[in-house]
C-alpha cells in the first residue's frame, strides 16, 4: 500500500485489500466515500468504512452523512453504530440515526439538534428525538428544553415536559 498521498494510500489500499478500517484516518475518507461510486472498489470501501476506529474518520463520515444524507453512509452508520464527537448537530444526528444517542448524557448545546430532528423528514429518528427528549439527565439539557418551550411553547415540548416531570433549575426569563 502507498504511503503517500491519500488518495493513492486509499485505493491501492482498496485494491489490495491491504487497507483495514482501524488504518483508516480522517484523511482517507473522502477517498474512500467516493470509492463507494466505484464498481469494483464500493462493496471494500464500504467494508473498511464499516471498522473505522479513528473518531475523526467516524466524524467526517457522520458530517458526510449529514449533508447529504447518503443511503449507502446512513447503512454503514446504523450498522457500526456510529456517533460524531461533533459538533452537536452531526452528533445528534447521527446518534438518532444509529439508536447511539443517550439523553442522559446531552448536555444543553445538543438540545436544539434534537429539537431540530422532531421535525426530521425519517419517522425513525423522529421518534428516537422524542425518546431522547424524554430521557434527559442532565439539569442543563433540561434548563434548555424548557427555556424552548417558553419561547415556542409547542404542545410536542410541553407533554414532553410534562410527562417527564421535568422542571426548570430556575426560572426562565
Amino acid at each position: 500500500v502507498a504511503a503517500e498521498p491519500a488518495a493513492v494510500r486509499a485505493l491501492s489500499g482498496l485494491h489490495s485489500r491491504a487497507l483495514q478500517g482501524d488504518e483508516a484516518g480522517a484523511e482517507l475518507v473522502p477517498h474512500l466515500l467516493a470509492a463507494l461510486d466505484d464498481a469494483g472498489l464500493a462493496q471494500r470501501s464500504a467494508e473498511v468504512l464499516r471498522l473505522l476506529t479513528d473518531q475523526a474518520a467516524v466524524d467526517a463520515v457522520c458530517q458526510a452523512w449529514s449533508e447529504g444524507r447518503d443511503e449507502r453512509l446512513g447503512a454503514i452508520i446504523a450498522e457500526a453504530g456510529y456517533i460524531a464527537a461533533g459538533p452537536p448537530s452531526v452528533r445528534v444526528l447521527s446518534g438518532l440515526h444509529s439508536g447511539r444517542l443517550a439523553g442522559d448524557e446531552l448536555g444543553a448545546d445538543c438540545v436544539p439538534s434534537v429539537l431540530d430532528a422532531l421535525d426530521d423528514g425519517v419517522a425513525e429518528i423522529r421518534q428516537r428525538a422524542e425518546d431522547v427528549l424524554r430521557s434527559l439527565g442532565r439539569t442543563p439539557a433540561v434548563d434548555a428544553l424548557c427555556a424552548t418551550w417558553v419561547q415556542v411553547r409547542d404542545p410536542r415540548l410541553g407533554a414532553i415536559i410534562a410527562e417527564s416531570g421535568y422542571v426548570a433549575s430556575q426560572p426562565v426569563e
